[in-house]
C-alpha cells in the first residue's frame, strides 16, 4: 500500500520542530500496539532503504526488497515500522501527527488553553486538554507555592492569562481575586464607605437590609457587614478621611469591568462623590462539574474537591471623601 507522501512530511517537520518528539513517539506507540518496534539503532544502508521524507534528521524510509516504512530518529534508532502491505503504518504516523499537534504544543492562544495539564513525560490520551511538562509549565506560566504537580489539570482566566490554580479551586480563587481587586481600585479612589444595595445569589435575590453576613460570609470575600444606625445602610468597608486622596490604579480587571473603569475615569477626572457598581459572577468560563468528572476519568487529578461555579452578582454604593487640595 502506497503511503500518503504528504502525511510522512507532516510527520518529520512536527517532530523536528517539537521539544517532546520522544514523548509523542513512545504515546503514539502505545495507541499503536500493532507497530514493530525494535528500540535499537538501525543501520542506515542507502541501497536497502530510500528516504520517503526528511527533516532534522528524522527520516521516513522505505526498504524496496522487504517491502516495509519505518521511521527513524536523528541518531539512527529505530522508532517504529511496519510492512507496506497494509495501513497500519500510515495510521502511525497520523496518530504522532495528531498528538503533536495537540498534546505536543505550546504555542496555543489562551483561549485554548483555559485548561492545562501538566505531565511527568506521561502524554494522556482520550484527551484533547493541552499538556505540559513540568519544566516546560514551569518556564512559561505562573503557580501557587508548591505547584505545579505532575499529573494535575490547572485552569486560568484571560484576565491572567500565565497564572494557573488547581482546577478544583479555580472559582474560589478567582472570585476572591476580581472582589480584591474591586476593592482595592475603591480604595485608590479614596472611597470613604462601599455599601451594599442588593445581593444575588443564583438567581436567589437576598434581601440587603436583612441576613446578608451569612450568605456572604459563605463566599468568602473578606466582607464584614455592618450598619448604619441612622440610615439602616448595609455598610461592606469604611475608609478613614486619611484615604481620601485619588491614587493611580490599574488592574486587567479593568480591561473586564468597563464600568469600573468608567467609575475610575470620573472619579479621577470628575471628582465624582458617590457611584453605583455592580461585582458580578456569571459565567463559569467552560470550568464545570462535568469537566472536572471527564478529566478525573483520565486518570488526572484535578487537585482535591471540585468548588463549582457561585453565581453573583452584588450591587455597591460606593461614597468617596472629598479629594484634597
Amino acid at each position: 500500500m502506497e503511503i500518503d507522501k504528504k502525511l510522512c512530511k507532516d510527520t518529520v517537520n512536527m517532530l523536528a520542530q517539537s521539544d517532546e518528539c520522544l514523548e509523542i513517539i513512545k504515546a503514539a506507540l502505545k495507541k499503536n500496539e500493532k507497530i514493530n518496534h525494535w528500540k535499537m539503532h538501525s543501520p542506515d544502508v542507502g541501497i536497502f532503504w530510500n528516504d520517503i521524507a526528511n527533516a532534522g534528521g528524522w527520516r521516513i524510509q522505505y526498504n524496496k526488497t522487504l517491502k516495509n516504512y519505518r521511521l527513524l530518529s536523528p541518531d539512527s534508532f529505530d522508532q517504529g515500522w511496519a510492512p507496506a502491505k497494509d495501513d497500519r503504518f500510515s495510521k502511525y504516523l497520523a496518530t504522532i501527527v495528531s498528538l503533536g499537534n495537540s498534546k505536543g504544543r505550546t504555542d496555543f492562544a489562551p483561549y485554548e488553553r483555559r485548561v492545562i495539564i501538566v505531565t511527568d513525560k506521561n502524554y494522556f490520551e482520550h484527551t484533547d486538554i493541552p499538556q505540559y511538562p513540568v519544566a516546560k509549565a514551569m518556564g512559561l506560566f505562573k503557580f501557587p507555592p508548591n505547584h505545579p504537580a505532575a499529573e494535575t489539570a490547572y485552569a486560568m482566566t484571560e484576565v491572567f492569562p500565565t497564572d494557573y490554580v488547581p482546577l478544583c479551586e479555580f472559582h474560589a480563587y478567582y472570585r476572591k481575586s476580581k472582589h480584591t481587586a474591586f476593592i482595592e481600585l475603591c480604595a485608590n479612589l479614596g472611597a470613604k464607605n462601599i455599601c451594599v444595595e442588593s445581593i444575588e445569589i443564583n438567581n436567589k435575590s437576598i434581601n440587603a437590609n436583612t441576613g446578608v453576613s451569612v450568605p456572604l460570609a459563605e463566599l468568602d470575600l473578606g466582607l464584614n457587614i455592618t450598619e448604619n444606625s441612622i440610615t439602616g445602610e448595609k455598610i461592606a468597608f469604611t475608609f478613614g478621611q486619611e484615604n481620601s486622596a485619588v491614587r493611580e490604579y490599574n488592574s486587567p480587571w479593568l480591561v473586564a469591568e468597563p464600568d469600573w473603569k468608567a467609575m475610575r475615569d470620573l472619579r479621577k477626572n470628575n471628582h465624582v462623590k458617590t457611584y453605583k457598581t455592580e461585582f458580578n459572577i456569571s459565567n463559569d468560563m467552560g470550568v464545570s462539574v462535568n469537566l472536572a468528572t471527564n478529566i478525573n476519568k483520565t486518570g488526572v487529578s484535578i487537585g482535591g474537591s471540585f468548588t463549582q461555579m457561585t453565581k453573583i452578582s452584588i450591587k455597591y454604593r460606593v461614597e468617596f471623601w472629598d479629594i484634597k487640595a
